[in-house]
């Protein structure tokens, strides 16, 4: 397999210390198993708009003009900046060359379906809002693989996350036809064309579907056979990380 792999991820998940307290989230497995198969797209909007670290913690608030992201403790609405640090990452230019988004979980940017939002009075309404940049990958990346941290901290979902990155890099190149040396999993997802005409759908729920009755060792396999030069670590998918 030629060209490398091409993965939007938060940037404190690669050890990056952009988080507001200063720390990070890196998951060292990442570099570890891939190092320059895999190009990384890092984004940290918050960054991107000058926001700066530390610095103080946001949330999503209700607002009469829709939701908004704020400071609550000064009461200042950081949302134009940090729209703009969403709009102005280079991914957003490119969308057919990403195979794959990687995201913090809980972030009010780049939280994937896991964000609180709050009311005026500080009620909580929701705990599964995406933040500002999750909701932009939503629209833009249809059908594209998406896990935070804890998704990814599952065996199961790793495996289904990484076939699916596997196969939309395959789909991009001209690479990914259904042959008899393809594993069955993947000619049958391959045949079936995953429900859309133009792209493959290799959104989670999607590839978890198709994966029913294959087990965490067949699963396994079809990674890494999908995956081919691209994993230089094998130990990616030790049931233990």
């Amino acid at each position: 397999m030629t060209g490398r792999l091409r993965i939007i991820v938060s940037r404190c998940l690669l050890g990056e210390s952009v988080r507001y307290d200063g720390g990070h989230r890196g998951i060292d497995a990442l570099l570890v198993d891939f190092g320059v198969e895999v190009e990384w797209l890092p984004v940290c909007p918050e960054m991107r708009a000058g926001m700066g670290v530390p610095r103080p913690p946001v949330d999503m608030v209700s607002t009469d003009v829709g939701i908004r992201v704020f400071d609550r403790r000064a009461g200042v609405d950081h949302t134009p900046e940090l729209m703009d640090g969403v709009m102005t990452h280079g991914w957003t230019g490119e969308t057919d060359e990403i195979d794959g988004v990687i995201l913090k979980s809980k972030s009010p940017s780049c939280g994937w379906g896991t964000v609180r939002i709050y009311a005026r009075d500080e009620t909580v309404l929701t705990q599964s809002a995406d933040g500002l940049l999750a909701a932009e990958i939503r629209r833009r990346l249809v059908g594209r693989a998406v896990v935070d941290e804890h998704l990814y901290s599952e065996a199961r979902n790793r495996l289904l996350f990484w076939i699916g990155v596997a196969i939309h890099w395959r789909w991009r190149n001209g690479v990914l036809d259904s042959t008899r040396d393809e594993p069955k999993f993947l000619n049958g997802l391959i045949s079936r064309g995953f429900g859309r005409p133009n792209r493959p759908d290799l959104s989670m729920g999607r590839i978890s579907t198709w994966a029913r009755g294959y087990n965490l060792g067949e699963l396994t396999s079809i990674a890494t056979w999908a995956l081919g030069d691209h994993l230089t670590n094998g130990a990616l998918f030790a049931l233990d990380r």
